[in-house]
């Protein structure tokens, strides 16, 4: 269920980008409610591309990246969780 609803957000997002025509020199913010409870998303540049100086390439480059951080988080975050799982089940044993 959460793979969908990750996946969903991207294709939203990936649609509310490729909008963007190669050339347009200005983009507003993303929007930013659909995408919101999408935690690994909410790295994507803090939805906010700059107004005015970014090219598609360079957006798309910036969403990569953010959910490429956005990832990682999400893993560490599990990572920790199971971490103290196992020192509670040590402790208790």
């Amino acid at each position: 269920m959460r793979i969908m609803s990750i996946c969903r957000g991207l294709s939203f997002t990936f649609q509310m980008i490729f909008l963007v025509l190669p050339g347009v020199r200005a983009i507003q913010v993303i929007s930013l409610s659909t995408l919101v409870p999408l935690r690994p998303l909410v790295y994507l540049y803090e939805f906010i591309i700059k107004i005015g100086s970014l090219r598609r390439d360079d957006i798309l480059f910036h969403i990569s990246t953010g959910m490429k951080r956005g990832l990682e988080g999400e893993l560490e975050s599990i990572r920790w969780q199971t971490q103290s799982l196992e020192q509670f089940n040590v402790t208790n044993a």
